[in-house]
């Protein structure tokens, strides 16, 4: 077994995020509690997404006729009813409706906040039925796992050249059993 060294550090967990909606809206759902474990994928709060779906409705039909007269302008000028700067002008529409509708499609999903890793509710700043503005701090997340960190002086690193190259651990007094990765 080696060396033991006595020094301060700082333990933290090894993830942390803060937790915050795209767009404002109002919190219709908050389904977790301060403490609260969560896994990857889990849905922590939602706003209300009528008017993000009744958005998308919109999108998407104007999309599918933007596709639709393509189409038929394009048949047109194979038989030279119409002029290439008439389909030049559809297929612009057609694409300028379809980034719409990606648009629309995302804001319906960023009305879900989910976790991004496996974790526990660090902190919850809002309440269920609240106004929410974009960007505005919802909660936070830190992951499960544990690092720790020192400072080791430069001193102690030219007494010991190989310490630089070793995995340490941390032991704490008060929980000599638990490992913590330095």
């Amino acid at each position: 077994e080696g060396e033991t060294l006595s020094m301060p550090a700082t333990i933290r967990s090894n993830q942390w995020t803060e937790l915050a909606f795209e767009l404002s809206g109002r919190l219709v759902e908050l389904n977790v509690l301060e403490g609260q474990w969560v896994s990857k994928g889990d849905v922590i709060a939602r706003l209300d997404a009528r008017a993000a779906k009744a958005d998308l409705l919109t999108a998407q039909a104007e999309y599918e006729n933007a596709r639709a007269q393509l189409r038929r302008s394009t048949a047109l000028l194979e038989t030279n009813a119409i002029s290439r700067s008439d389909v030049d002008t559809q297929t612009a529409r057609e694409k300028t409706t379809l980034a719409q509708l990606q648009h629309a499609r995302k804001a319906v999903s960023d009305t879900e906040l989910v976790a991004p890793f496996d974790g526990r509710v660090a902190q919850v700043f809002v309440r269920q039925y609240q106004n929410i503005n974009a960007q505005e701090l919802v909660g936070s997340l830190q992951g499960a796992a544990l690092v720790a960190r020192t400072a080791v002086p430069g001193s102690l690193i030219a007494r010991y050249p190989a310490l630089e190259r070793q995995a340490m651990v941390v032991r704490m007094d008060d929980l000599p059993d638990l490992e913590i990765p330095a």
